[in-house]
């Protein structure tokens, strides 16, 4: 078996770059199937594209791009679910017990020290953002080397970090307009209630790092 050449490479790299590609990962996985074709049999590279773009259509390649960000946002929100449940699994359980009597046990210290428990609760708000602005970030530098207006898929999914960030924020908010008689803010009720909430946001941010670190491949049929 044959193996293609950089020059090869390029110059299929270059072609397909005119196709109406949207995400880097479908138009990668293309190249790489026409490659592999071209690789098992020793037709010329030309013949190969010509035989390949009878089922890699306009058509086609847009169906692929729309199950494949569709794919990628229910992998998500599985992904999410699955690492929250996870949490309760052996032995990862184990780990969450020893996570959660270790907040607890540093209830008193939260509550006597405010600001400590101030500066974890805004920390565990603001690092979904600090994601999402990496992720936007070398998004943009990953899409200003890819031809035409092909993106990455999965990090152009980074918004969605945002949200639990926002979610987080307004558990003070809520327990101010909903709690009777609440104290000042939802840190300053009870210790217990402290350690939960900086609990939760540990975990969120945990959640996040994990999601951050999925990768999807697209699924792309003969």
């Amino acid at each position: 078996m044959r193996t293609i050449s950089k020059i090869e490479l390029d110059t299929l790299k270059e072609y397909l770059g005119t196709k109406p590609f949207q995400y880097e990962e479908v138009y990668n996985e293309v190249i790489d199937h026409y490659a592999t074709a071209y690789e098992q049999t020793e037709k010329e590279l030309n013949d190969i594209i010509r035989d390949q773009d009878e089922h890699f259509t306009d058509k086609k390649i847009k169906e692929i791009d729309k199950q494949y960000i569709a794919e990628v946002k229910r992998q998500l929100f599985k992904a999410h679910l699955g690492l929250i449940f996870g949490y309760f699994k052996w032995p990862q359980c184990l780990i969450s017990l020893s996570a959660v009597a270790l907040f607890f046990l540093l209830g008193p210290l939260f509550l006597k020290y405010h600001s400590i428990a101030l500066g974890l609760f805004i920390a565990f708000s603001l690092i979904p953002y600090i994601f999402m602005a990496y992720a936007l970030g070398a998004s943009r530098q990953m899409d200003s080397k890819l031809p035409g207006k092909i993106i990455n898929g999965r990090l152009s999914q980074a918004g969605r970090l945002g949200v639990f960030g926002i979610l987080y924020l307004q558990t003070d908010w809520l327990y101010r307009h909903v709690v009777p008689n609440p104290a000042q803010s939802i840190l300053s009720d009870n210790m217990y209630l402290t350690s939960f909430i900086l609990l939760t946001g540990f975990a969120l941010c945990w959640s996040i790092y994990q999601l951050f670190r999925l990768k999807f491949k697209p699924v792309i049929s003969s």
